[in-house]
């Protein structure tokens, strides 16, 4: 069952993908209405609705009225990682801005006053059907935690059918944020969770989205901590292509194959492609989902996919 909590956070991503869209769109007043929407009923979201508000003004040219957004957040102890401020595209007009560069500055004070201060350890939760054929362990993408990246992979139908666990990495990120960032320290979250995993004979298919995709697909070549059946990647954030090409020239993994989803408009597309083409080199079966007008995000229809995937990768 679904309870209120994981409702609430439905509804949260509800929002997000609206936001997005008309976002995509250039729909600014839309996406305004959406933000304040979001602000209203989720008041404790403020790193994200600041966020995204900040995100729409510095696109308008608004630079004024963006750093003010964000140093409203930031006045209620709301922060986010450095270089996300420093890389979002969206808030490339406010790179020289004087009172940017200050809101830069102390969110990295506090994230390292913060990594000092908590020493995180790895979380999984466990939704679904414990007794389903088919188990997915799930890597959220990066700046994320299972709370809120979960809801993008259930539905009500669903969670009667399948097993997921969602993994939350260690390394600290941003406020409520974790990332893979170091791959020794993720390798050994990732071990922690498989050995807590209750797989039986059921083999288990990985998954994530862009960096948690990207280290799913890592894993699952490998073989070395666990035989997964296959992967399900969305969006992967595939940075460094050699580094798959070494695994597979070492490692040929056998009776698995991979479902990956990317959208014509996500800027890692055409690493996606080359990925993929390297399967094929190596003779690794896999199913390739390229999505018209689809950035760096979930597609609509991910639940479709997502039922697609795993009916595929199942089959003998």
């Amino acid at each position: 069952m679904v309870g209120a909590s994981q409702l609430r956070e439905v509804r949260f991503v509800e929002l997000q993908k609206k936001l997005f869209y008309h976002f995509e769109k250039g729909d600014f007043e839309r996406s305004l209405e959406i933000i304040q929407t979001a602000h209203s009923e989720f008041p404790d979201r403020i790193d994200k609705t600041s966020f995204w508000k900040c995100c729409l003004l510095s696109v308008q040219g608004d630079l004024e009225g963006a750093v003010a957004e964000l140093q409203y957040a930031l006045n209620k102890n709301y922060w986010w990682n450095p270089q996300l401020l420093l890389q979002y595209p969206d808030l490339k007009p406010l790179y020289h801005h004087r009172s940017f560069k200050n809101i830069v500055e102390e969110c990295q004070c506090i994230l390292e006053r913060e990594r000092e201060k908590e020493k995180a350890s790895a979380k999984i939760m466990t939704i679904g059907n414990t007794k389903a054929t088919s188990k997915l362990l799930i890597l959220h993408w990066r700046g994320s935690n299972i709370k809120d990246f979960s809801p993008f992979w259930l539905e009500r139908d669903d969670i009667t059918h399948y097993s997921f666990t969602f993994l939350q990495s260690s390394q600290l990120f941003g406020y409520n944020s974790y990332c893979w960032d170091d791959s020794a320290i993720a390798r050994c979250d990732l071990q922690q969770s498989i050995e807590k995993m209750d797989h039986n004979e059921n083999p288990v298919i990985i998954g994530g989205a862009s960096q948690g995709a990207a280290l799913a697909i890592e894993h699952a070549l490998l073989q070395e901590l666990y035989t997964f059946k296959g992967f399900i990647a969305v969006v992967p954030a595939i940075k460094d292509i050699n580094r798959f090409e070494d695994i597979l020239k070492n490692q040929r993994p056998n009776n698995m194959k991979g479902f990956i989803i990317t959208g014509k408009k996500d800027h890692y597309v055409e690493a996606t492609k080359k990925f993929c083409s390297l399967l094929e080199r190596y003779h690794l079966p896999f199913k390739l989902v390229e999505i018209k007008g689809l950035g760096h995000f979930f597609p609509d229809n991910f639940q479709s996919l997502l039922r697609e995937a795993i009916e595929y990768i199942s089959k003998e």
